[in-house]
């Protein structure tokens, strides 16, 4: 189960890095400019420094290295992605969604572009938190004051988010970074590259089937249930995600697989029906206003489902005053640790070691035309608007 790792994009618009248009634009216009654009800038090498023996992070088709920025010494985080390894129109997607956030606290910022015979370069602002299940373990038993704090701040980025048009959907715990170590560091919701930039968030459908299983929507990928059927679905999925990861947060183990043991198939069943349940012992210290919103989240009918609106106006949000400040239980960090540990639900592992890491070469300094053809494509129009064709990995 898990992120496909596969990801799919759908036509964007040109856009500065400092700014962005209307958003009703967003969703119609080619990004040949952009990419000319981002040709013309030479080398990234004239302006930042990257430390290529120095890993953030790696995945399937990219790994993250530390730069710093020569005329300011500021440091940054350089995504270099394989764009032979990648699909084009997820890569124009990703640049596309990053470009058109104008700064927001809760959400990463992407700084400069480059791109290359052989990969695309995403200069991103340096976050040196951490995961937030593993700040959270860290800081040893936390409250539930602290998990509100920070679902206040998802769904503060959403809303953000939904009112530019765009749709995360892929809102999972590996995706919610902190800006640094101190007690009071920012939640930034980071990787986008599975993200759409749609009309109008409140009626567009979608129906590419996308994202982490265990924190999907059941209308991602409805013919599970319903044999034949195809998905159709909102930004809602993101609330929905939203709501399985303040379940987790809460009681350290997943809404539809309590025991951890169930099969892909049978987990996504288990999604489909919706169906949770308080029981555990660890839910009688939890409050009735916490559990009140995980039941307006997690709803499987997407019209009856909240909103970003609803989640931030929700009283366990809004009132915190009235929010436990005691620990949950004296072993809530250790009990999320080993849902962490279990590497199940959408955690990838650790970056590997130094000495593990092989040394790459020094990004290419691209010259007047594209050889690959993959750039060459890159720097086509899309023409699929309302194409959606990429399943999730079984």
């Amino acid at each position: 189960m898990g992120n496909t790792g596969e990801k799919r994009a759908d036509e964007g618009t040109p856009q500065s890095v400092n700014g962005a248009p209307p958003r009703k634009s967003l969703a119609r216009k080619n990004t040949g400019d952009v990419v000319k654009q981002i040709l013309g800038k030479g080398s990234i090498t004239q302006k930042y420094d990257v430390d290529l023996n120095t890993v953030l992070g790696r995945g399937h088709y990219a790994i993250v290295n530390l730069a710093r920025n020569r005329e300011t010494n500021e440091q940054v985080a350089v995504k270099r992605i394989q764009i032979n390894r990648s699909r084009v129109e997820a890569l124009k997607q990703e640049i596309m969604v990053l470009m058109a956030v104008e700064r927001h606290p809760n959400i990463v910022e992407l700084k400069d572009v480059y791109l290359t015979d052989h990969e695309v370069l995403l200069v991103m602002e340096l976050l040196r938190g951490g995961e937030l299940f593993d700040r959270m373990v860290e800081r040893g038993p936390y409250s539930e004051l602290e998990a509100s704090r920070h679902v206040r701040k998802i769904g503060e980025a959403l809303q953000f988010l939904h009112r530019k048009g765009i749709v995360h959907r892929d809102l999972k715990p590996e995706n919610l970074i902190l800006v640094d170590k101190s007690d009071d560091a920012e939640l930034k919701i980071a990787d986008f590259g599975l993200s759409k930039i749609v009309e109008d968030v409140a009626s567009s459908v979608m129906q590419t089937v996308c994202g982490t299983w265990a924190y999907a929507a059941p209308e991602v990928k409805p013919a599970v249930m319903s044999p034949g059927a195809k998905a159709r679905y909102t930004a809602k999925v993101d609330l929905w995600s939203t709501g399985v990861i303040l379940f987790v947060i809460l009681g350290a183990y997943h809404p539809f697989d309590p025991d951890g043991n169930c099969s892909d198939g049978q987990l996504w069943m288990n999604i489909c029906k919706g169906e949770f349940s308080f029981d555990d012992p660890v839910w009688h210290g939890i409050s009735d206003l916490a559990k009140d919103l995980i039941k307006r989240l997690i709803v499987v009918d997407p019209e009856k489902r909240y909103g970003t609106e609803e989640l931030l106006a929700h009283p366990w949000i809004t009132q915190s005053i009235t929010v436990p400040r005691t620990p949950i239980a004296p072993a809530i960090d250790t009990n999320l640790m080993k849902f962490v540990e279990r590497g199940k639900y959408g955690f990838s592992p650790r970056p590997p070691t130094m000495a593990t890491v092989p040394k790459l070469g020094p990004p290419a300094n691209p010259g007047p035309k594209a050889a690959n053809p993959a750039v060459q494509q890159v720097a086509m129009n899309n023409k699929r608007q309302n194409s959606d064709d990429m399943e999730v990995e079984n």
